[in-house]
């Protein structure tokens, strides 16, 4: 019998991704606000928010939740920047 040993690493080759453009300002801009619903996620959005409120004239923030793995944030979507948290 010939035991044969399985190598689980993919290996894969990297994309090179340019990074965004930053913003010069978060004055004027719309945040949206990702959160995965599980604990405290949502209580560190709320407090980021309450940050920047204080920080910059944010125009509106907008929350919504996301799945890893899912393909909820996509391209195109009305907001100027997008903070994730991921609680457990």
């Amino acid at each position: 019998m010939t035991l044969e040993i399985l190598d689980p690493v993919v290996h894969a080759e990297a994309e090179a991704v340019t990074p965004a453009p930053r913003l010069a300002t978060l004055d004027g801009k719309v945040v949206g606000l990702f959160t995965n619903n599980k604990t405290n996620a949502t209580d560190i959005l709320d407090m980021v928010g309450d940050v920047l409120g204080q920080w910059y004239d944010i125009q509106s923030f907008v929350r919504e939740s996301f799945s890893i793995g899912g393909n909820d944030i996509r391209e195109g979507v009305p907001y100027d920047l997008a903070l994730l948290a991921i609680g457990d």
